[in-house]
């Protein structure tokens, strides 16, 4: 079970998000401040069915929203990142877990072009 607490760090500014909830197989992590809020949900699945596929898989879900609360200035904004990562039921944990270190070192070195629109 991961703690009661999970740090996140954007732009070298920590926030400490809290479990605020927990069911099945899943956590909802929650910071609110007077001008935005962070939530973070985390859901595991097991032995799920794949349309097309024979396997049952395992699916593991990391889903982050930001909202950036209005001022008499501003509109609210909201900002969400999310990855899955999925393997069937009978693979090994660590070859999908090398391959989501892999995934995540690609994808932070590519987010900036890739959020400027470049594919």
């Amino acid at each position: 079970m991961l703690a009661n607490t999970l740090t996140l760090t954007v732009n070298a500014v920590d926030t400490v998000l809290v479990r605020v909830n927990q069911d099945n197989e899943g956590s909802k992590y929650l910071k609110k401040s007077s001008t935005k809020s962070d939530t973070l949900y985390i859901r595991n699945s097991y032995g799920q069915k794949v349309k097309g596929k024979t396997e049952t898989f395992d699916v593991h879900n990391f889903s982050l929203e930001r909202v950036v609360y209005a001022t008499d200035t501003t509109p609210e904004y909201t900002f969400t990142c999310s990855a899955t990562f999925r393997m069937t039921r009978t693979s090994d944990p660590e070859v999908l877990e090398d391959i989501a270190i892999g995934f995540m070192t690609l994808a932070n070195a590519q987010i900036s072009a890739v959020v400027d629109g470049e594919s």
